[in-house]
């Protein structure tokens, strides 16, 4: 029963997270009910780790229309996903999170709430600590280049 939920749950997170209007009252409830599978995934329950990546790049797209609320709940529900997923994280998957043209480091490196930037600092730290080699180098080369262009940055914002 419960899987059949998640099939349905799922199914409608993933076209109603493309359509505009609907995102913004979907993300939280997503987010809820995709942690709850998360936790129920070594049990019963079969999560698919590409139908969570697409939750999560569905809502990284309109990242520009999230709240501080539906930015630190989307930043919640990837640290739990990259959790969850350690040993079957793709390089893929990190380099649309990290990558400088990601949506997450553009939108969110330079926010002021501290619930934003504590959950950005929890993803590169649970991302930093894998034991995935090839996903630490894309990892590492993606922040090195984040911090020449934040340099960069800098002077104009004061």
């Amino acid at each position: 029963m419960l899987e059949d939920i998640k099939e349905i749950v799922f199914s409608v997170a993933e076209s109603a997270l493309v359509e505009e209007e609907c995102v913004k009252n979907l993300v939280l409830v997503v987010n809820e009910f995709s942690l709850i599978i998360l936790t129920c995934r070594n049990s019963e329950i079969k999560v698919d780790a590409e139908v969570i990546e697409r939750i999560i790049e569905s809502q990284m797209k309109n990242l520009n229309m999230f709240s501080e609320t539906e930015i630190a709940s989307l930043l919640y529900f990837i640290t739990e996903y990259i959790k969850e997923f350690k040993n079957e994280l793709s390089v893929k998957f990190v380099e649309n999170l990290l990558c400088r043209e990601s949506v997450l480091v553009t939108n969110v490196t330079f926010n002021n709430d501290r619930r934003v930037k504590n959950g950005l600092i929890k993803i590169y730290h649970d991302i930093l600590a894998l034991k995935n080699v090839p996903v630490i180098q894309v990892a590492y080369k993606c922040i090195i280049d984040q911090f020449g262009s934040n340099l960069k940055k800098i002077p104009s914002l004061i």
